[in-house]
């Protein structure tokens, strides 16, 4: 079992924004910072929407998680709590966003050799076939 890193909807994101020109792509970026985009490169523009891209989805994911799950995938991760309650559902979505979002969703489900866990977060999201 293992899942390529290379497919899926970020990948299909980088291609759309691939294609889209400067002007579209500021466009799209004004919905976050005006101050921010004026002036940037495509390329820039590009990472700074995909990142984007990478947070809603980060956050999607979590918030469709049960306690149960959050909790095995969790333990999979190496991760200091410090005061927070690591039994509080809040807390567990919190360090998983923040892992999946600092270690990259792609690169984040590539180094994940636990299979329940990914079968979990795939019931999470009702894709077909982990149920």
């Amino acid at each position: 079992f293992s899942i390529h890193p290379s497919n899926g909807l970020l990948t299909m994101s980088s291609r759309i924004l691939r294609k889209l020109d400067v002007t579209t792509l500021k466009t799209v970026a004004n919905c976050q910072d005006k101050d921010e985009i004026s002036g940037k490169a495509r390329n820039t523009l590009t990472h700074a929407i995909a990142h984007d891209i990478e947070v809603a989805a980060a956050k999607y994911l979590v918030q469709s998680m049960k306690k149960a799950q959050l909790e095995a995938a969790v333990e999979f991760l190496d991760i200091d709590h410090g005061d927070n309650n690591p039994n509080n559902k809040m807390v567990l979505q919190k360090r998983l966003r923040e892992s999946l979002i600092d270690t990259g969703i792609k690169q984040w489900f590539a180094g994940c050799q636990d299979h329940e866990v990914v079968k979990q977060i795939g019931k999470a999201l009702g894709i077909r076939g982990f149920s």
